[in-house]
């Protein structure tokens, strides 16, 4: 929780230091890898332009909705939306639901002069008619009861995208077991024998295996069960996916300011100046020999301005 503008009061409900309830054993080197590459920076991984500071804007830029989002931090659009959009994303592949209060802050008058967004992260969430009550752990170790209107809540669902609320968790345990530090002691044991090369091979082909899903690499571009080929496909599958969710997550943000246009006394929308990610005329193009692979790389990795002045 943000702390408030002295002059604003807050209409937020859910509690301060809320501890985060990650799913058990999940401390291996590859789910670390992979939570960093799903829930990291939007702006960074998509932005056209890595210098510009301005990935996340407000459409007709003329509206006042950048100036009630970024109430507590002037101006500072991108990374206010990037730090959110992460931690929900985080919270969506971990638990497989995620829920945001919403938070409107009022003047003397009770005008609406800002907007919030709190993600949540109760231990328990119980829906009702028009409120849901929520039961999280504090860093007290204290347990803590709240109700939120659902008017007041975003409710993002992984069931949406169409996926399992399990099916990332089940990602993630999975290739936390193939963890390839889990077997390093055993080689310091000599009266063991355990083939390292072997285990490596079989750790790779089983880590492709396992992500195939989500299209996920591990990071190992030297996979000796890909070639350049199936390389850059995998990582096109990946951005795609990395944008589907993105753009789910500012529909529903959009869609839950609907009710606040005429109260607060904006009409616009949130949007994302996000590089081009439909890469299927591109992988025509390759199939057939237009373009090599080492050039889709480079509309994949590159800046487009770049990559259009290099094939001009």
């Amino acid at each position: 929780m943000r702390a408030k503008p002295k002059q604003y009061s807050s209409s937020q409900i859910s509690p301060s230091g809320e501890i985060w309830e990650s799913p058990r054993d999940m401390s291996g080197m590859y789910t670390h890898m992979l939570l960093e590459d799903f829930c990291g920076s939007y702006s960074v991984f998509f932005s056209p332009n890595w210098h510009d500071r301005h990935f996340y804007d407000i459409e007709p830029s003329s509206d006042p909705l950048k100036n009630i989002l970024t109430l507590q931090e002037p101006w500072d659009l991108d990374r206010i939306l990037d730090r959110l959009l992460s931690e929900i994303t985080r919270i969506l592949i971990e638990h497989g639901k995620a829920y945001v209060e919403i938070i409107l802050w009022k003047d003397n008058d009770g005008s609406i002069k800002g907007i919030s967004f709190e993600p949540l992260k109760p231990i328990i969430s119980i829906t009702g008619i028009h409120k849901s009550l929520f039961i999280s752990r504090q860093y007290s170790k204290k347990f803590c009861l709240y109700r939120i209107d659902h008017k007041r809540l975003i409710v993002f669902d992984l069931h949406d995208l169409g996926y399992s609320r399990q099916f990332f968790n089940r990602i993630l345990k999975r290739i936390n077991k193939r963890d390839i530090t889990k077997v390093s002691d055993f080689t310091f044991n000599k009266n063991l024998e355990f083939d390292f090369t072997k285990y490596a091979e079989s750790a790779d082909y089983q880590l492709l295996k396992e992500t195939k899903g989500i299209h996920w690499y591990g990071r190992n571009s030297s996979n000796q069960y890909m070639d350049s080929f199936y390389l850059v496909w995998r990582e096109a599958k990946f951005r795609c996916l990395r944008k589907r969710i993105l753009d789910y997550l500012l529909d529903k943000i959009n869609e839950a300011l609907l009710p606040y246009h005429g109260l607060a006394g904006f009409s616009g929308k949130v949007i994302a100046n996000c590089k081009n990610v439909d890469y299927s005329q591109d992988f025509e193009k390759l199939q057939n020999g237009e373009i090599s692979v080492s050039q889709f790389s480079d509309r994949l990795y590159l800046n487009p301005e770049i990559v259009e002045k290099t094939e001009d």
